[in-house]
């Protein structure tokens, strides 16, 4: 399943620095391979950084977390998702798609 929570940046301050931290605490920097499409993240609304943790514990999980945000705000949405299936990422990527932010 896909994972997503809205987060305040808080103490990391930034998008790269809190999937960084993620990364250390769940131990993906030890279990798994950073992909080379690991960056920034930036779409007509959102700005933030992703990790791709590949090949995680040799098992060929796939691990994809996605912080972004509107430009300029406290907040992400962190989003997440495991699978075993390149294909099962269509759907992390169609749910990235069709974010739409409404103003109040």
């Amino acid at each position: 399943g896909i994972s997503v929570m809205a987060v305040d940046l808080g103490e990391a301050g930034s998008a790269s620095a809190l999937l960084d931290d993620l990364s250390l605490a769940f131990g993906y920097t030890d279990a798994c391979t950073l992909g080379a499409a690991s960056g920034s993240y930036t779409d007509d609304q959102l700005v933030g950084d992703v990790r791709i943790w590949q090949d995680c514990t040799s098992s060929g999980n796939e691990i994809r977390l996605v912080a972004a945000g509107p430009p300029g705000s406290s907040y992400v949405f962190l989003v997440g998702m495991q699978s075993r299936m390149g294909a099962d990422f269509a759907a992390l990527d169609h749910a990235l798609d069709t974010v739409r932010l409404l103003g109040g």
